[in-house]
């Protein structure tokens, strides 16, 4: 990818956050390419081994990101997107304040802001995906389901008289 034999596929998307970090990754790894004697890049430098092999992972995360977020914006609600793209956003933080001119604590707010704005929405998303069965269903929530609960266990007894202390 970073010698351009395999382009991505273009983000739908350019503008959104995670489309121009995955962008600036590449540009910024692409950087150490070195020529061989025929003008062909060559990824087999200091280099290269030095800056880009130690952020590959950051690279491949960022164009999973990319392509999850085009894919989303297609059919997620924007409430759920807001706070996964903050959290994407959040693991590469320096990136982003050092590239799209956002402070620490502005991504930080970014964050508090769409889990704010999806709140009101949890009940409608846990029973838009069916999560209901998995969600909220520890029998700590309240004492009839917990006393049912201790109801249900097992009882092992060994004979032995109970102490009356």
């Amino acid at each position: 990818m970073l010698q351009g034999k395999h382009p991505l596929p273009p983000s739908d998307n350019p503008e959104a956050l995670l489309a121009q970090h995955e962008r600036g990754l590449l540009g910024d790894l692409q950087k150490y390419l070195s020529k061989d004697s025929k003008g062909r890049s060559n990824h087999r430098s200091d280099a290269f081994a030095q800056h880009v092999t130690p952020r590959a992972r950051d690279l491949v995360q960022a164009i999973g990101h990319r392509f999850a977020y085009d894919f989303a914006i297609r059919s997620v609600r924007q409430e759920l997107i807001d706070v996964w793209e903050s959290d994407c956003i959040l693991e590469d933080a320096a990136w982003y304040v050092e590239h799209a001119v956002l402070s620490n604590q502005e991504l930080q707010e970014r964050r508090i802001l769409a889990i704010e704005r999806a709140r009101p929405h949890l009940q409608s998303i846990i029973d838009e995906f069916d999560m209901g069965k998995h969600h909220g269903s520890t029998p700590l929530l309240s004492r009839v389901s917990w006393d049912e609960f201790v109801r249900e266990l097992p009882s092992f007894d060994s004979g032995i008289p109970r102490s009356r202390l």
